[in-house]
């Protein structure tokens, strides 16, 4: 059932006059959203992730702490922190741990790398 008043028919805002937005206003905000979209960051998939530290426990479990900690210090200060690097360097971390405490890294370890 329609109210015979007008200004109860617009909706809960009488006062509001519901006039699109100008056509600047419009073309800036889909602007805005399209960069946005573009250099959003983008998350890694975390399976992925536990999966590739979980690799380098296994690996760094094998070779020296020493020989290895010089040659990451200087791939993460010349490359960045790439996901597969970090990757390493928890894997490794993990794996200094294990040798400290003797036991093997849980979920929560994984999970929080």
């Amino acid at each position: 059932m329609r109210s015979a008043d007008p200004a109860l028919a617009r909706g809960a805002y009488p006062e509001r006059v519901d006039l699109p937005p100008p056509v600047f206003d419009r073309l800036a905000a889909q602007l805005r959203w399209r960069v946005q979209q573009a250099v959003r960051r983008h998350l890694p998939d975390y399976g992925r992730f536990a999966a590739a530290v979980r690799k380098h426990v296994t690996v760094a479990g094998v070779e020296s702490f020493e020989s290895r900690r010089s040659t990451l210090r200087y791939r993460l200060r010349s490359d960045g922190f790439r996901e597969d690097l970090v990757a390493e360097c928890f894997g490794w971390y993990c794996a200094a741990q294990m040798r400290c405490a003797g036991a093997q890294p849980d979920a929560e370890a994984l999970a929080a790398a």
